[in-house]
Order: structure tokens, then C-alpha cells, then sequence
């Protein structure tokens, strides 16, 4: 089996081709590496784009989230 890039098959997933019923006006996705950027995936601020202090403070907080998810995941998986 080959792989898809995360930009193909979100594309294709009938949250992001429907995301008014799949999703709040306050709700959204913290995104993966390689995905789009839409109204409902939103993710870290890349450089050179992150500068303010602001922009940093967020980047930290989603990697800390980030963390925490996969500490999750890996608890449930057993490991």
C-alpha cells in the first residue's frame, strides 16, 4: 500500500467538503503537519510569520496540547 499526502486526503474527507455540518462556528481542528489551513484547521505560526510575542505564546500552548494529545493516545494504545 502507498501513502497519501495529509493535504490530499483531507481534502477529500467529507469533514473539510462539509464542514458547516461537521463543525460549530467555534469549533475547529488543531491541525497535522501538512495540512491545509481553513477556517476550521488552524495550527502554529511558521517562520518567519511568528515574531510577536503573541504569535510565540500560541505556537507553545498548541505544542503543549500537542503533547498532552499524544500522551493520551499512547496511555489508550498501552504503551
Amino acid at each position: 500500500m502507498g501513502a497519501a499526502p495529509d493535504t490530499f486526503v483531507q481534502t477529500l474527507a467529507e469533514w473539510s467538503e462539509h464542514s458547516n455540518i461537521f463543525f460549530s462556528a467555534v469549533q475547529y481542528l488543531l491541525d497535522d503537519k501538512g495540512m491545509l489551513y481553513t477556517r476550521h484547521v488552524i495550527g502554529r505560526f511558521k517562520r518567519p510569520k511568528c515574531q510577536t510575542a503573541a504569535d510565540k505564546n500560541l505556537n507553545y500552548q498548541l505544542e503543549r496540547l500537542r503533547v498532552k494529545s499524544e500522551h493520551t493516545i499512547g496511555i489508550l494504545k498501552g504503551r
